[in-house]
């Protein structure tokens, strides 16, 4: 397979290199991923000094394919710290079970100020994942 576009090649990544790559989108690649990366269609460089190296540190994505992956784990984050606050929520408000003839569900808990800090904190570090990964998706259209 040839080179692919940087989108196209992570649509062809599993899941679990995807997950393993964007744990640090500007690391090596781990060893064990590069027949994968390379092989939908990524490049992979590494550079050392020949008299005093045996061999690179580790093999790493051109720029193109690390905003894609570093892309991805913002979203990922947003999406997660989100999902946090969504479910901390429903946890302490009554919450109507759709279709509504299957009645309403009690709140698990008593909403009070330890619940007001906790989901405050939570929404704040959903909406910071939000505007980091806006921040990233505007700087790349520049």
């Amino acid at each position: 397979m040839g080179l692919r576009e940087a989108h196209e090649w992570w649509l062809a990544l599993s899941a679990e290199t995807k997950s393993r790559l964007m744990e640090d989108p500007d690391g090596p690649v781990p060893g064990e991923l590069i027949a994968e990366v390379t092989g939908e269609g990524a490049v992979v460089v590494g550079a050392w000094f020949p008299a005093v190296q045996t061999g690179p540190d580790g093999f790493f994505l051109p720029r193109e394919y690390r905003d894609e992956v570093r892309g991805a784990a913002l979203l990922r984050a947003w999406t997660s710290a989100d999902e946090a606050y969504e479910s901390e929520t429903a946890r302490y408000f009554v919450v109507a079970d759709y279709p509504l003839s299957e009645g309403m569900r009690e709140p698990e808990l008593t909403f009070d100020d330890e619940a007001a800090q906790r989901l405050n904190e939570l929404r704040e570090a959903a909406v910071k994942a939000q505007e980091e990964y806006e921040q990233f998706v505007w700087s790349r259209m520049r």
